[in-house]
């Protein structure tokens, strides 16, 4: 009886302690938000003056409705705050009683979260790029990011319109940039088969068989990302 107890008492203490095992296991599974500071309160004493875009057609913000993303900076992460990015001034803001504050720190990057239980729905910002066709203080969606990189950078421009009875009438306009990014070069692309192809020198056949298997446009980014993940499976 006593060697009986004995036996129940060490197999509680076994699974107890794969218990903790696997416990531990799955925090340190957890995304990497989670391995950084997190921070409270955006420090800002800069609103922005919405009056400066008046009289102009359109919007300058990446998206018009505010949406929960995190913020990395230098001191760490600022979570599940809502966020618009202003694509005319390259500029994020965050939300406070309804206003635009523009965060005091320098952002290294953030993610906008259109649903926070759909990872597949979030979008990724980062910058310290540099390039033809982009400055490094220049906010880029990161579309792919392996051994090589797919980025795509919006812009926000004006433009003019001559109207009868109204005179010149401005608007935004938006434009987007998409760029390919092998060890520290980046460059200029655009989403067409010529470009990307090009890109891959004597892979370039090995690629171009794969995305005709695979059915794969080269005008779409989903489709784009998986070329450039199974050509750095090439190496």
């Amino acid at each position: 009886m006593y060697r009986s107890l004995f036996f129940i008492s060490f197999m509680q203490k076994i699974q107890m302690i794969i218990r903790l095992i696997f416990i531990a296991m799955s925090f340190l599974s957890l995304p990497s938000i989670f391995s950084q500071t997190q921070i409270q309160d955006p420090l800002s004493g800069r609103v922005l003056n919405v009056s400066k875009y008046a009289g102009i057609s359109g919007s300058p913000f990446l998206n018009d409705l505010w949406i929960n993303g995190d913020v990395t900076i230098k001191k760490g992460v600022y979570a599940n705050i809502p966020l618009k990015y202003d694509a005319f001034s390259n500029v994020l803001y965050f939300n406070r009683n309804d206003e635009l504050f523009e965060f005091d720190d320098d952002v290294i990057s953030f993610v906008l979260k259109p649903n926070n239980e759909d990872v597949s729905t979030y979008r990724f910002f980062v910058k310290g790029l540099e390039g033809l066709g982009v400055k490094r203080n220049q906010f880029l969606q990161q579309l792919y990011n392996g051994v090589s990189g797919f980025y795509k950078a919006t812009f926000m421009f004006l433009s003019e319109t001559n109207k009868i009875n109204e005179g010149v009438v401005k608007n935004f306009q938006k434009t987007e940039k998409y760029f390919f990014k092998q060890g520290d070069k980046i460059i200029q692309i655009n989403l067409s088969k010529k470009d990307i192809l090009a890109l891959f020198g004597e892979k370039q056949t090995k690629v171009e068989s794969y995305t005709t298997a695979a059915g794969l446009s080269y005008k779409k980014e989903s489709d784009v990302s998986k070329i450039f993940q199974y050509f750095d499976g090439l190496r």
